[in-house]
């Protein structure tokens, strides 16, 4: 990684592995800077399979991730990170830091993970897995974070977004969020200047006009310091946010947050803020005591012994429910939701014995 290729690319890396630090030659200039795979721009395709990356990276500025820096189509199956990035600028992302380039580009991560230390000084689009989806589809099924994600910006000029699993989805861009779960903590330190909306979120943050977040949850805590202007939101799972004249949408179901919210000066919700003239669906969501779960509704309050509750058969009980509600969705199919989910179906959840709390039967060993 870390050097961007000049013309269009094609590839598959399958079985790789990066041991080695890597660190920019040239820190102030933006670049292209990935664990495995700096860039393959100009319509390019990638698939990368049974790969990770356990090398630090640092010291670098533009476009970062942790297994690839920036990329028009990807495929990505079974990969991680656990090395940290560390003094790094604008767009970082704990496994990819831009997706996307056209309308037509796509990209899935399926059973791939970030566990890597996430610093970011003056950042742009932070996210535990992906930073920014610039335009296209992306889906992201059976993934998480479990990286502490810190974003410390000097800059007042930038509003930054620092997410759990997708920092910035863009106007053009449209992304599925699946039977995956960020438990990193998200903090953003922060006074910018900017009059559109920034902030730290669970899972991301959204202007685009189709995004699917199911069967999915946050356990981290989410932060944003020292803002005094404007309009900085944190929400325990997604911002639908608005830029210009483009407005987010999105659809929510069977989820939770368990993580703290606090900072905002604008918006403080425990699962989903929704901008004016925005839209958003919310059925089935859960949060531990705390802010408003959101300011559309759809939401429910429980306490934390019933968010652990260990019995799959307690009726009061947040396993039992979310259960419950896998059984129900999946028998009706996940088209009823949108045909773009077609093929897919929702997983068991069972406790994490080292969180208390629900997680995925697929992740729990990952």
């Amino acid at each position: 990684g870390g050097k961007p290729s000049t013309g269009p690319g094609e590839g598959i890396i399958n079985g790789s592995h990066n041991y080695g630090e890597i660190v920019s030659s040239n820190p102030t200039t933006d670049g292209y800077i990935g664990g495995l795979v700096g860039s393959v721009p100009g319509n390019s395709k990638l698939e990368i399979y049974d790969s990770n990356n356990e090398g630090n990276i640092g010291n670098a500025s533009g476009w970062i991730g942790g297994i690839a820096g920036f990329v028009d189509t990807l495929k990505m199956d079974n990969c991680s990170n656990t090395g940290t990035l560390t003094e790094v600028n604008k767009n970082v992302g704990g496994l990819v830091g831009n997706l996307g380039n056209t309308t037509d580009d796509s990209g899935t991560i399926s059973r791939s993970n970030n566990k890597g230390k996430i610093e970011v000084a003056n950042g742009v689009n932070t996210g535990g897995l992906v930073s920014l989806l610039q335009d296209g589809s992306l889906t992201i099924e059976n993934s998480y974070n479990k990286g502490d994600i810190t974003v410390k910006n000097t800059n007042e000029n930038l509003y930054p977004h620092a997410s759990g699993i997708i920092g910035n989805v863009n106007n053009n861009g449209s992304s599925i969020i699946l039977n995956s779960g960020n438990y990193g903590n998200v903090s953003l330190t922060s006074n910018s200047g900017s009059t559109y909306s920034w902030g730290a979120y669970g899972l991301m943050n959204t202007i685009s006009s189709k995004n699917i977040v199911l069967n999915s949850f946050n356990n981290g805590n989410i932060t944003v310091n020292n803002s005094t202007k404007y309009y900085s939101i944190v929400c325990g799972l997604i911002s639908v946010s608005k830029s210009s004249n483009f407005y987010g949408k999105a659809t929510i179901n069977n989820v939770y947050n368990t993580g703290s919210v606090s900072g905002g000066n604008y918006a403080n919700y425990s699962i989903l803020y929704k901008a004016s003239s925005s839209t958003a669906s919310i059925t089935n969501a859960y949060y531990k005591s705390g802010p408003t779960g959101s300011n559309v509704g759809g939401t429910t309050s429980m306490t934390d012994a019933d968010m652990k509750q260990t019995n799959p058969a307690t009726a009061s009980g947040l396993l039992y429910i979310l259960n419950n509600n896998v059984k129900t969705l999946n028998s009706k199919g996940l088209t009823s939701i949108d045909s773009s989910l077609s093929g897919y179906t929702l997983d068991e959840w069972v406790i994490d014995s080292s969180t208390g709390y629900p997680t995925l039967k697929s992740l729990l060993n990952s």
